[in-house]
């Protein structure tokens, strides 16, 4: 009778380590079908984007600034991606049992021109502060943050406050200067001195970050349109895996990618309407 029970017992034990590897395995391969998906929707947009942009680059000057008449436009844009991609990401990592609650801000940064900046600033600043703005090709500000953490954060992260360097900034350099596609990192502590931002705070906002470029990068006839950049940041405490992983690239390049086609948009019905209408 004993051995009967103990081999009752064994074979449930048996079986129901069977089920446990098969559910197991089942729920990896939903996550890389997860993967797959974010890639292709990725893929979609970008070669969408890619199309466009090789069809219409011939329209595109240094700076596509947004004027009054896009400004409503643009912020609607923003609205709708920075809340979205917010929410997208953080069903993305709970989806990975990890949760980092309200842990993660998404910011839109946008390039500008020396010649720019100093209309913008004009009186604010003196003769030797415009010499050395002249020296950079490009400077980067802030223009947008999700509306969560602008309302959460709106005396202390600042917007259309504060202009940067490419050089001066990791995240910007690898993307910008070197044309990666992406800038992660979980742990920006732990780069120690080799991690450059000139935002002397950041330390108290974020300790990881996902950065991609808002951009067209011509690699055939060598043209290369940068008009700024998407980021997710977080303080991420407990040092989780939450940028430095493939499906990322994918979930912020497809942002990335649809608000370079609005900039696009911005240089084409900026030129003449002749010039548009040869276009129809």
């Amino acid at each position: 009778m004993l051995l009967l029970t103990s081999g009752i017992l064994l074979w449930k034990y048996i079986r129901r380590e069977q089920h446990l590897i098969i559910a197991v395995n089942d729920l990896e391969e939903s996550n890389k079908r997860l993967s797959r998906q974010f890639e292709r929707f990725h893929l979609l947009v970008h070669k969408f984007r890619c199309d466009v942009f090789l069809r219409y680059r011939d329209y595109i000057e240094d700076d596509i600034l947004v004027d009054q008449k896009s400004k409503q436009t643009f912020e609607k844009i923003c609205h709708s991606v920075t809340s979205d991609l917010r929410e997208i990401y953080r069903e993305f990592l709970l989806s990975k049992s990890i949760n980092i609650y309200d842990d993660l801000s998404v910011s839109i940064k946008l390039t500008v021109s020396p010649n720019i900046l100093i209309g913008i600033l004009d009186t604010k600043i003196d003769k030797d502060a415009k010499k050395n703005i002249r020296k950079k090709k490009k400077w980067v500000y802030t223009a947008y943050r999700d509306p969560f953490t602008f309302e959460k954060l709106r005396d202390r992260r600042e917007v259309t406050q504060n202009f940067y360097s490419i050089e001066g900034n990791t995240a910007f350099e690898h993307t910008y200067t070197y044309k990666n596609a992406v800038y992660a990192c979980d742990d920006l502590s732990a780069l120690g001195a080799s991690y450059k931002n000139e935002n002397k705070a950041w330390k108290s906002f974020y300790n990881a970050t996902l950065l991609a470029p808002i951009r067209f990068n011509d690699i055939v006839n060598g043209h290369h349109f940068c008009f700024g950049f998407i980021a997710i940041d977080s303080m991420n405490i407990a040092k989780a895996r939450l940028f430095e992983i493939d499906e990322a690239q994918h979930i912020i390049g497809h942002s990335a990618d649809l608000l370079a086609t609005f900039f696009l948009t911005l240089a084409i019905v900026g030129k003449e309407p002749t010039n548009i209408g040869a276009l129809v």
